[in-house]
């Protein structure tokens, strides 16, 4: 059953959630089930919503979603430029903690597409932002991810 056909209380999950967090829950629901085109389509729909709105932090969740997407799809580069969007728009909105995933995010981008010396280079540059958010188990595990 896909999460846009889950009932709660008898409601479908729609009824229960905002729009634009239902078409993100579709997105990644579908990306599960490997049907990457829908769910990136899924999620720019969520993602025209966000930025019509100008939720930037969320905005930036969907870059980050979409990422995920194009990466299990095997589309690397475009998955890095998604990732590179969503640093953007995290340092626009100073969220540090997304500024930490994207960059791990992105070390794992460049793990998968064989380049490991931008992987290392993106795990370190992610450990030190955990470390300055007080995460030193985070950065930790991503210094000997980078090694």
């Amino acid at each position: 059953m896909k999460a846009s056909e889950t009932k709660t209380g008898g409601k479908p999950l729609h009824a229960l959630i905002p729009l634009e967090e239902f078409k993100t829950v579709m997105g990644v629901d579908d990306r599960e089930l490997g049907s990457y085109t829908e769910a990136e389509a899924a999620v720019r729909r969520s993602l025209d919503i966000h930025v019509k709105g100008r939720y930037l932090e969320q905005v930036s969740y969907d870059w980050f979603v979409i990422a995920s997407i194009r990466s299990l799809a095997g589309n690397y580069e475009a998955a890095l430029q998604a990732l590179r969007t969503a640093i953007d728009l995290d340092r626009r909105t100073e969220n540090s903690f997304g500024l930490a995933s994207d960059w791990r995010a992105m070390g794992d981008v460049y793990k998968k597409a064989g380049n490991e010396t931008a992987s290392g280079q993106a795990y370190l540059r992610s450990a030190s932002i955990f470390r300055a958010l007080g995460n030193n188990e985070e950065a930790s595990a991503l210094e000997k991810m980078a090694n």
